[in-house]
């Protein structure tokens, strides 16, 4: 099993603090006008958007993928080898992608997750035994420390949230892998769903921790541990797995259809199901406050996979961002609190990690009763730069980019 596939359970695979407003076809009384205007600076459509797209780079190997974005929009993941260099996990942040080296004795490291204070979490390996072991690190401070196991030679970090509350997955000594929350310098198993196997992909801000294990059948399944494991269920077949949790503590995956099919899926105390892009096979890895959604599906005819964004609607990314870019995204791992998304794609051939920022539009009409209707939805945020706007008839449209907008506040509207 190589890295990619042991980090990215099929296929693939926040610390949320933003709030839901309603701002589709409001109209606001001139008085308000104002106000307004000292408040937002852009409002685009999350279905509509277009994305700047930056390539990520590599250390100096053949290829990178990202794995995980925070609030501030530091991105971290692993850099692929080439030349007699190693796997080597990496945090991108202003421009510069760092390297972050390894635990002491190990050859590779990745890094799978991180939170609002640039905390990091994931792992490295060590050759012994011609085997795959795996030990779970944590980062902080220029500093790689290692978590241990629970009692066994391997172990994985996959999530964190901004307490720094940890999960993943661990060997017991009896060589059974178990889901694992780290917390206050103590590695906790979470059990299974009565079979051999567990382990733990994600964790939200209060706690509430999301994985898959084996049930007592045999039967992969999606699980949500809050003080017990609760299995989630499927879709109509017999296989579930959940890759992510916001703040809400809405989960997302992937689970089997009766037809043999896995779909991404969304849960709030029931499963629904995404749909693909056209193919048979998708898989949800993230999701933000907002409830805006990343993953990625196979396209009609194929295996072939495109990262795809869901908010009410799944769209392929590839058809948001710039044409003749030269770029095909494969999947998407992360999406942050401002709409940031990061994963994998190519560019003309080459393995590339990829980091998504929206270009946000306003469209708005300004009516003769001194009202203002919002045209369209999107990414609300605070700022006081775009004031002047709001002055005259008609209808307008403001295009923002990212680099304008000042506030870090953010809201998704949505249509009531």
């Amino acid at each position: 099993m190589n890295p990619i596939q042991m980090v990215v359970p099929l296929f693939a695979g926040l610390i949320q603090f933003g709030e839901m407003v309603n701002l589709r076809r409001r109209r606001f009384p001139v008085g308000l006008v104002g106000v307004l205007a000292g408040l937002v600076a852009g409002l685009g459509s999350v279905l509509g958007a277009t994305y700047t797209i930056t390539n990520l780079g590599t250390l100096g190997g053949n290829g990178s993928i990202a794995f995980g974005i925070n609030a501030e929009g530091t991105v971290v993941g692993g850099s692929l080898p080439a030349g007699g260099l190693p796997d080597e996990a990496f945090r991108y942040q202003d421009g510069v992608m760092t390297g972050l080296g390894t635990l002491p004795g190990a050859t590779t490291s990745w890094a799978l997750g991180i939170n609002k204070e640039g905390v990091i979490v994931g792992h490295s390996y060590f050759p012994e035994f011609q085997a795959f072991i795996f030990q779970a690190f944590r980062y902080s401070g220029n500093s790689m420390v290692n978590l241990g196991t629970l009692g066994g030679r391997g172990s994985s970090a996959f999530g964190l949230n901004d307490a720094g509350w940890i999960v993943g997955s661990s060997e017991l000594e009896s060589g059974e892998t178990r889901a694992f929350l780290y917390r206050d310098g103590v590695m906790t198993n979470l059990g299974t769903l009565g079979g051999d196997f567990s382990s733990a992909y994600s964790i939200s801000a209060s706690g509430v921790v999301v994985g898959e294990s084996r049930n007592a059948e045999g039967l992969q399944r999606a699980f949500r541990f809050d003080g017990t494991l609760l299995d989630l269920g499927t879709l109509g077949g017999p296989r579930s797995a959940a890759y992510g949790i916001n703040a809400s503590n809405v989960i997302v995956g992937g689970a089997s259809l009766a037809s043999g099919s896995f779909h991404a899926f969304r849960y709030d105390g029931a499963l629904h199901d995404l749909g693909t892009l056209g193919g048979s096979v998708s898989a949800a890895n993230a999701i933000n406050s907002a409830g805006v959604i990343v993953g990625n599906s196979t396209l009609p005819g194929g295996m072939i996979r495109h990262a795809f964004i869901y908010d009410g609607v799944l769209r392929d990314l590839n058809d948001l961002i710039p044409p003749g870019s030269g770029w095909i995204l494969n999947t998407a791992t992360g999406i942050n609190e401002r709409g940031q998304i990061v994963g994998q794609g190519e560019i003309n051939g080459q393995l590339r990690g990829f980091l998504l920022t929206p270009n946000l539009v306003v469209r708005y009409t300004v009516r003769p009763d001194g009202s203002l209707e919002i045209t369209s939805d999107g990414f609300l945020y605070e700022s006081a730069t775009l004031s002047g706007i709001y002055i005259g008839l008609g209808v307008k449209s403001v295009i923002v980019a990212p680099g304008a907008i000042a506030g870090s506040r953010f809201y998704q509207a949505r249509e009531s």
